[in-house]
């Protein structure tokens, strides 16, 4: 699927590699220096979880979902 843009983060959200159709469609992330590159906090990526898994429950009649 070399046509789709892919990147892969690691355990600390930092990317770590992407294909072709990601620098065609992003950017290239290899001219960037490593700091430049994207990343998401902890913080944050703990807080879309949290609300995914709040939209989940939501659905399933759950009055409270305590994480």
């Amino acid at each position: 699927m070399p046509a789709i843009p892919a990147m892969i983060s690691g355990r600390r959200q930092d990317l770590l590699a992407w294909n072709t159709a990601a620098i065609v469609v992003l950017t290239d992330f290899g001219a960037l220096p490593p700091a430049a590159r994207p990343h998401r906090s902890r913080s944050a990526v703990g807080r879309e979880v949290v609300t995914e898994h709040r939209q989940a429950a939501g659905g399933l009649g759950v009055g409270r979902l305590i994480l």
